[in-house]
């Protein structure tokens, strides 16, 4: 018993030391833990998520007071840092958000490990070294990016749900619910798992299906009501109908093949050059795997693989729907894509191995040198994925330091730039400023940036009031395309503001009323 219990520790903690260790990499290359991480929208989602949690412990409410294009759920978990970072300033704050985001990565890898615990040793083994070595894991814990808090309470929720593999008491149930709640307050994407979820339990009403949307909707209105009764039209509006219209500012839409190539995981291998045809192939073989082993299952199919094989199609669908995708986005899926396929895997192998000639298949070493084999292939590739991601991340506190006073109301075309610096607080009145494309995708949908024509008047009016209340103006360049700059706006900067420091990603304009 002590040495199935000690084997099993290792099938967990293995793979945990693994992950930690390339997040623990990642967070020692320069500027990585304690700067901007890039000025072509890479070090733009940390500072809208923190400054959004910054801004709330300072009175000011998203969905009312600024705009937040995602629940409330990742801001109200980081209240405590938030809160401490008026102590220790926000860049402080800044670098516990990424060490809690990467905290978040890697239970996420012992989380998938023991919701497979039931399917054996193997099925541990197999799908803990897939997850840690899911080779664009740095697009999702560079820094604090939604996807991780979003998977860690799905599979909260998948644990809670199927205990040993089959569906839980009402009871337990009912906090499977709450957890898939609140992974939707992470990201609206939770309701995928929730609607499958229910699927799932709808044979058995009363002692399924009404526990578990209890819960989901406990889990996901508590923390949301304070807002909706604020802002009931902007929470809506916001979280919901501007997510639907939102996409990447100046791209062009991302075909199937991108999609393909991003949901294979293969743009983190940079040693297979990978292409569409390589990533439709392993497409490929995941389905031919996934559909042979279930169709070996036969009547024995569970409930917790058919919520799998649900969750797999929905999360799926929506990547190759959605306006934009973002390789970040992929992690969300490929965590359910592991669990499937390594449950596949086992099912396949224990059949197999129940023949003589093939027995060997069964012994335990198998899945521990798969996953040396694994970690021995990929982990060079993510550290060296990582380096590649994290390249353009610099510090712009010397300038800010230089150039703009503590206390001095600063806004901001990126905001990681003022939390970085410590300005993102004034010491009196100042906009509260979060996220300037989220605000523009909120107000003018039509004529998404970059876009140099008229907009709507209280559009341009809001931006004037803003910078008129604003000491000084950091863009990430003159002009920021996140920002509209109508003919009439553009003289009346000019008119307002001095240019104080220019350089490329870095650019800080004075206004005239500062002495």
């Amino acid at each position: 018993m002590g040495l199935r219990r000690g084997r099993d520790s290792l099938a967990v903690f293995g793979p945990m030391a693994v992950a930690l260790a390339v997040c623990i990499y990642q967070l020692t290359l320069p500027n990585a833990l304690l700067g901007v991480h890039g000025y072509n929208g890479l070090g733009y989602d940390d500072g809208v998520y923190f400054g959004a949690a910054v801004r709330l412990v300072h009175g000011a409410m998203p969905y009312k007071d600024f705009v937040l294009l995602h629940p409330p759920g990742v801001p109200l978990l980081l209240l405590p840092i938030a809160l401490l970072s008026r102590l220790t300033g926000t860049l402080a704050g800044l670098a516990m958000v990424r060490l809690l985001t990467d905290a978040v990565v890697v239970a996420n890898v012992f989380l998938v490990g023991k919701a497979v615990r039931h399917r054996g040793i193997a099925a541990t083994w197999f799908a803990s070294i897939l997850m840690a070595c899911y080779p664009l894991a740095a697009d999702a814990d560079h820094s604090l990016i939604l996807e991780p808090f979003l998977v860690l309470f799905c599979l909260l929720g998948v644990i809670a749900m199927f205990p040993a593999g089959r569906l839980a008491s009402p009871r337990r149930l009912m906090w499977a619910g709450a957890f898939f709640g609140l992974a939707t307050t992470m990201k609206i994407w939770g309701v995928l798992v929730v609607v499958v979820a229910l699927l799932v339990c709808v044979p058995r009403w009363d002692r399924m299906v009404k526990p578990l949307a209890i819960g989901a909707a406990a889990g996901f209105a508590i923390p949301c009501l304070p807002f909706f009764a604020a802002a009931p039209y902007g929470f809506v509006h916001q979280i919901i109908g501007d997510q639907l219209s939102r996409t990447m500012p100046g791209a062009a839409p991302i075909s199937v093949d991108g999609r393909l190539i991003q949901l294979s995981g293969l743009g983190g291998l940079h040693v297979l050059h990978a292409g569409p045809g390589l990533a439709l192939l392993l497409a490929v073989f995941f389905v031919a795997v996934v559909a042979f082993a279930l169709g070996q299952a036969g009547t024995s199919l569970t409930r917790f693989e058919l919520f799998l094989v649900g969750v797999v199609i929905a999360s799926s669908a929506v990547m190759f729907r959605s306006r934009d995708m973002y390789q970040h986005y992929a992690y969300f899926p490929a965590t359910f894509y592991v669990l499937l396929f390594s449950t596949s895997l086992v099912r396949i192998r224990d059949r197999v191995a129940r023949r003589p000639r093939f027995a060997w298949l069964a012994l335990p070493a198998l899945p521990a040198a798969f996953a040396v084999v694994v970690a021995g292939l990929v982990v060079p590739e993510q550290v060296s994925y990582a380096r590649t991601l994290l390249a353009g991340a610099f510090d712009p506190r010397e300038v800010i330091d230089t150039f703009i006073p503590k206390g001095a109301c600063v806004v901001s075309d990126q905001v990681s730039d003022a939390l970085v610096a410590n300005r993102f607080a004034a010491d009196g009145a100042c906009p509260d400023v979060v996220d300037p494309y989220g605000t523009w995708v909120a107000t003018d949908e039509a004529h998404l940036p970059p876009y140099t024509g008229p907009v709507p008047p209280s559009f341009e009016l809001k931006w004037r009031n803003w910078l008129t209340e604003a000491d000084f103006l950091v863009e990430v360049a003159q002009n920021s395309d996140v920002m509209p700059w109508p003919p009439d706006q553009v003289a009346w900067f000019d008119a307002h503001f001095t240019l104080t420091y220019h350089q490329p990603g870095l650019v800080i304009y004075s206004n005239k009323h500062v002495p």
